[in-house]
């Protein structure tokens, strides 16, 4: 057995802002969970909020986080307690130096408090470093100049805040950066961000969960296989091999995996996770099948009667990653996975807009819970504070949606715990019959 990211009936919360919100690092570190370690029990909840702040986490600890009773907590914070402000129109200045000395210093002792309190509550703490403002895309967004250089000086805080109070430190900002530069040398347009040059693309949230797992040493292998021309086991890594047939041309085996792949094929379209800069399928997604020896010529790989796809006894003796292959009965198993995980992840996104806005609308000691009928005096006045502001018109959406969806939220925690029972379910992996035949003599 592989040793999992969480223990057993981990509860972990992801604290943040927007970032985390409405991102899919968090769902995909889940998937990644549910899919490699399947009889592992680990609940995890998304605890970010939209315009929030390492001090405004800390306010809304007792009624948005605590309730979770985690016994782990992420915090990432860093994108809107830089006071974006100060670095818009090259500001500059004796008052701006001094506002910006100090955020920073109210940052480090807002992350601190946070941390203390999570602490205090048993939870033990990973700090996440903040992710990049892109301002050296090619872009007509505007720019901020010397905003990512603050966010570097932030996450070198967030950093020596994590070393002095024993926390695991994830580091985002410095391989975005890293790698942003590498690729915007080659294509000037190249990003991990939005346009808005602050939210993470798709890709880029597919890259900081790949961080996020390398860091916490996710191992790479869902199984590995090796067996010889003659049928013998040499290696099975997290699987069993058993009713193995020598055939006078190939083999057949019974293959039970501990393990699904990662459902790659279903997010390719958002992530291009296949890119060469982003080895997801070499470090972390690797099915590995060797059969060595082989006569030389052309083999037929056959998984439960459906044919895979044919390969040399070169390429076999090498060994290849079935991971790759999106036509296997347990890459459709994974599949299967993602088609319900993503419907319950629409729910938890709608379950955050409700946090979201009752976190900004009324003070954290208002009777809970409420409904949209005795609480909207404070809405109304909540969108007038917002009048004239840039995100007026965010603001009122979120508001929108949350008197649509507030009627609702009872029966939304219920669908959000029963799906993911259904999706653990799902993850069971299935004994696969898998046959080896040769095709072709060469």
């Amino acid at each position: 057995m592989q040793k999992p990211l969480f223990s057993d009936n981990t509860r972990y919360a992801a604290i943040g802002d927007s970032i985390t919100h409405n991102g899919w690092y968090l769902p995909y570190v889940d998937l990644y969970c549910l899919t490699r370690f399947p009889s592992q029990k680990t609940d995890i909840f998304n605890c970010g909020i939209n315009g929030d702040t390492a001090d405004g986490a800390t306010r809304r600890h007792a009624w948005d986080i605590a309730p979770h009773q985690p016994t782990v907590a992420s915090v990432m914070f860093g994108m809107n307690d830089v006071g974006r402000e100060l670095y818009e129109n090259r500001k500059s200045g004796d008052d701006v130096k001094k506002e910006r000395l100090v955020r920073i210093a109210n940052y480090e002792r807002n992350l601190r408090e946070l941390v203390c309190v999570l602490q205090r509550a048993k939870t033990r703490v990973m700090v996440i470093l903040p992710t990049i403002f892109d301002d050296t895309a090619q872009s007509n967004s505007p720019h901020y100049p010397g905003l990512d250089k603050a966010l570097g000086a932030y996450a070198a805080r967030a950093k020596q805040v994590a070393d002095e109070m024993s926390c695991t430190t994830i580091d985002f900002h410095g391989p975005m950066q890293k790698l942003t530069l590498e690729q915007q040398a080659r294509d000037p347009a190249f990003s991990l961000i939005e346009p808005d040059r602050t939210h993470p693309t798709m890709q880029g949230q597919f890259f900081m969960a790949y961080l996020f797992l390398k860091t916490l040493g996710a191992p790479a292998e869902i199984a590995k296989v090796s067996i010889d021309r003659e049928g013998k086991v040499r290696q099975s890594t997290n699987c069993q091999i058993t009713h193995i047939k020598k055939r006078r041309k190939g083999l057949t085996f019974r293959y039970s995996a501990n393990a699904l792949p990662f459902p790659l094929k279903p997010i390719e379209q958002w992530t291009d996770a296949s890119t060469t800069w982003l080895p997801f399928a070499n470090d972390l997604n690797r099915e590995f099948f060797q059969i060595t020896d082989l006569p030389t010529g052309i083999y037929q790989l056959t998984i439960d009667k459906q044919p895979i796809r044919t390969y040399t006894a070169a390429e076999l003796h090498a060994g290849i990653n079935l991971a790759v292959e999106n036509n296997t009965p347990q890459a459709h198993q994974s599949h299967a996975v993602w088609k319900v995980y993503a419907k319950r992840q629409a729910l938890v996104f709608k379950l955050r807009t409700i946090a979201c806005v009752e976190r900004a609308a009324f003070a954290p000691d208002h009777p809970r819970p409420t409904t949209v009928k005795k609480i909207e005096p404070l809405l109304a006045a909540y969108l007038k504070r917002e009048v004239g502001t840039p995100w007026e018109k965010a603001i009122a959406e979120e508001v929108a949606a949350y008197r649509k969806f507030k009627g609702d939220e009872t029966e939304m925690r219920v669908s959000v715990d029963s799906m993911l029972e259904n999706i653990r379910a799902l993850t069971l992996p299935e004994p696969r019959e898998v046959t080896l035949n040769l095709v072709a003599a060469l």
